[in-house]
């Protein structure tokens, strides 16, 4: 029989006598449920929750197929322990030759209420953003994310859909590059911002400032390959590498505040 205190799910789903799952981002009060099946050993079964060491919940013998939901309070970041009061060993019970310490099949654990931040942007535009609007930092990220109000909204395509319907702006002319710098949380248009054109060895060629509706436009440009950039006291930088073919082409900037 193994000795190994293993705290993370094993790829068979079945878990031992503890497991421990980090928690982040919880501005509110929010469900967690765990979803499980108990085998018939261990004969008797309690499962403890603990978030951050504080025993929030605990369920005396669940059942065959079993849904638990606990209440989380609202926290930055967090630990959430499940601690199971037995294990079984199926090779001891004469199961299989299996000397894991087992408690319980976990099926799925689910928090709802809890928005994903970053998923929503990555593909939204098909162009690949700079790194530099990032936060690389996981603990600055993890402040930053957590300190966003409690009703803050993931822009999804129906919020930013004014930014990818023609005419807003209008249908490029060719040989220009016009578009929307907006804010990447919100959609609404990124205000006191200004746009840089550089060539492809990222020398200036010429600069300008954002419109109240975010708008920035650069006309009578030849082919080749460009840089805009989009830039401001208030938000971070992003890049975006165009080429140009004979057509003009629409190309809206999304940008990250700094705080």
């Amino acid at each position: 029989m193994t000795n190994t205190v293993f705290t993370d799910r094993y790829q068979d789903g079945w878990v031992s006598k503890r497991l421990v799952l980090p928690l982040k981002n919880i501005k509110e009060a929010a469900s967690l449920t765990i979803c499980g099946r108990r085998h018939e050993y261990p004969e008797n079964l309690t499962l403890s929750f603990y978030v951050n060491g504080q025993l929030l919940h605990e369920e005396i013998n669940p059942t065959e197929k079993f849904s638990i939901t606990v209440l989380l309070p609202a926290m930055m970041k967090g630990v959430l322990e499940i601690v199971a009061s037995d294990v079984f060993v199926p090779q001891e019970v004469g199961l299989n030759e299996d000397v894991r310490q087992l408690s319980f099949l976990l099926d799925e654990v689910k928090l709802t209420g809890v928005a994903d931040l970053m998923e929503p942007y990555h593909h939204l535009f098909s162009f690949t953003p700079s790194k530099k609007v990032y936060f690389l930092d996981e603990e600055t990220w993890d402040e930053v994310a957590y300190a966003l109000p409690p009703d803050y909204k993931v822009p999804d395509e129906d919020m930013l859909r004014e930014l990818k319907e023609p005419g807003k702006p209008r249908e490029c002319s060719s040989a220009s590059i016009k578009g929307i710098v907006y804010d990447k949380f919100s959609g609404a248009p990124a205000a006191l911002s200004y746009v840089l054109l550089l060539n492809e060895r990222k020398q200036l060629i010429t600069a300008t400032a954002v419109d109240e509706h975010g708008h920035y436009q650069f006309d009578e440009l030849s082919d080749g390959n460009y840089i805009v950039v989009g830039r401001s006291y208030q938000y971070g930088e992003q890049q975006i590498r165009v080429a140009l073919n004979g057509d003009g082409m629409v190309i809206h900037i999304p940008v990250l505040p700094l705080q």
